[in-house]
């Protein structure tokens, strides 16, 4: 399990490299949205509530008891892979410099 407790946070290479190898991830809500950005909750991950420790150990002992839950969450999490591509991201940095899509 990766957990990330941050306050601040962009978006996290250490979140998305551990989604990427399908480690189920505990991340915070934290200003920044970078974990928003990523997990979708009880999806691909588990987003908790900034400085809630209780909740942050819940969320954490969730994954472990859980039949099934953390399976679920690396199945998904591994998919942020096809989502962040270079081919994909590349396309879209080109769509928003030409003004595709709009």
């Amino acid at each position: 399990m990766f957990v990330s407790s941050s306050d601040r946070e962009g978006i996290s290479n250490s979140m998305l490299e551990a989604m990427a190898i399908g480690l189920p991830c505990v991340c915070t809500d934290c200003a920044g949205g970078g974990a928003r950005m990523m997990i979708e909750d009880h999806e691909n991950g588990l987003l908790v509530p900034m400085r809630d420790v209780d909740a942050l150990y819940k969320a954490m002992k969730e994954v472990i008891e859980t039949p099934g839950l953390a399976d679920k969450l690396s199945r998904n999490a591994v998919k942020i892979r096809e989502r962040l591509r270079p081919d994909v991201i590349c396309q879209q940095m080109l769509d928003a410099i030409l003004g595709e899509n709009e």
